[in-house]
């Protein structure tokens, strides 16, 4: 009988468990969506996916990088990790509070219509779930099997709470706060897991080792903000520069462009806890074990690509029979920006298990700067196109850069 090695028996079991959830999370937009679109219209649908950008982006500072400094610290250490989550959870309702209070400011003077008011408003509920989120302790415990499960739960509530709440135009509301009782209820549910499976419970509040938590996740935090913001500002700038209805337009080809990538985002939520725990006594086997699962990944993401390319139409028409042309150029030329996606995550995953947190830092701010850069004059001459173009510049300079630059620094990982 074959043995297969511990780190690889991680691998595809984890992939199996991982795979499903995700399977389920790829599902849930394409179940929701043409709902959403027929039901409140493409132009009520482009008000709530820059809202839903903008909160995801709020739910990026709320984590300010625990989950990635923090699954390292849980990889790593044998005691203590009731401290470490609970000063997590503490920071994190720290930073939530104060964020709320700006945005809702912010919203009711940015915003005339009392619509677009109320969007941003109800939307406010996907920040509040990334205080409950307990996807990155999961991870850094390295219980794949349970995120997964947690996660799937997540995508189901939203589903079933979408049919549920909208039902009419007026119904907008309801879209993006939707979301948020999915993953509000998956974040509880994860937390009596740890409570009861992991004896994890809350510990006494120390000012002292929140405030160290938030300075040690701060490069982190900004690596990732920068990240965020550098592909997906994209689509406000879009409704900003042209209209509502062309920042709809991308955010269906930005959701089928997500579908392409999502097994390298699922490869580094499964390997980051792995790998940062293996570097910390082995390198090389660290090394090796990427060099012999990251083909797998390569391999399924050519699959997916070559048979969205060849049913681009069919794909495009399950979210929306309008624009189909326009979708269809689109998501041609988008394509290019995967394969440069699949050059740099090894890379990033290796940086991030050894906790290169400037480096990755300088990396997103410069791409952040150049993509702004680009967008608005792009935008402004081709549209949504403009939108695309710059998308694709921006995926070839983070492969550029962490293939040529990084790996000048490889004598840092060997």
């Amino acid at each position: 009988m074959i043995q297969i090695p511990k780190d690889l028996r991680y691998f595809f079991s984890g992939s199996i468990y991982s795979g499903l959830s995700s399977l389920i999370g790829l599902l849930a937009p394409l179940i929701v969506l043409p709902h959403i679109i027929n039901t409140i219209g493409l132009t009520y649908y482009g008000i709530s996916a820059v809202a839903f950008t903008v909160s995801i982006f709020l739910s990026l500072v709320v984590d300010f990088g625990f989950n990635i400094s923090c699954v390292n610290k849980l990889s790593k250490t044998k005691e203590n990790k009731s401290a470490i989550i609970s000063n997590v959870i503490y920071a994190k309702a720290l930073i939530f509070l104060l964020l709320i209070v700006l945005a809702i400011i912010s919203y009711l003077i940015l915003f005339d219509s009392k619509i677009e008011q109320k969007v941003y408003l109800t939307s406010l509920i996907i920040p509040l779930t990334s205080v409950f989120n307990m996807s990155w302790a999961l991870q850094g415990l390295q219980r794949i099997k349970a995120w997964s499960i947690f996660q799937s739960i997540g995508f189901i509530i939203y589903v079933v709470a979408t049919f549920l709440l909208i039902n009419s135009p007026d119904d907008v509301l309801f879209v993006n706060l939707a979301y948020g009782i999915g993953f509000l209820s998956s974040g509880f549910f994860s937390l009596i897991y740890l409570t009861t499976s992991h004896k994890v419970f809350l510990s006494r509040l120390k000012i002292r080792a929140v405030l160290e938590e938030i300075r040690d996740s701060y490069h982190f935090f900004l690596s990732n903000v920068l990240s965020y913001a550098t592909l997906f500002f994209l689509g406000p700038l879009t409704g900003a520069i042209i209209s509502y209805e062309a920042a709809g337009i991308y955010s269906i080809l930005e959701k089928i462009y997500q579908l392409m990538r999502k097994p390298l985002s699922i490869y580094q939520t499964l390997m980051l806890p792995k790998i940062s725990g293996i570097l910390e006594f082995d390198r090389f086997r660290a090394l090796s074990l990427i060099r012999k699962t990251y083909p797998f990944v390569v391999f399924l993401i050519l699959i997916q690509s070559v048979v969205i390319f060849f049913y681009k139409e069919e794909v495009i028409i399950f979210f929306t029979l309008d624009n189909v042309e326009l979708l269809n150029r689109l998501l041609s030329i988008s394509f290019a920006g995967i394969l440069m996606v699949m050059a740099n995550s090894p890379i990033v995953l290796l940086l991030m298990a050894l906790d290169k947190k400037r480096t990755l830092m300088y990396f997103s701010l410069s791409g952040f700067v150049l993509g702004v850069i680009l967008a608005v004059p792009l935008i402004k001459t081709y549209g949504v196109l403009g939108t695309v173009y710059t998308l694709l510049f921006i995926e070839s300079y983070f492969a550029i850069s962490f293939v040529f630059v990084v790996r000048k620094k490889m004598d840092t990982i060997k």
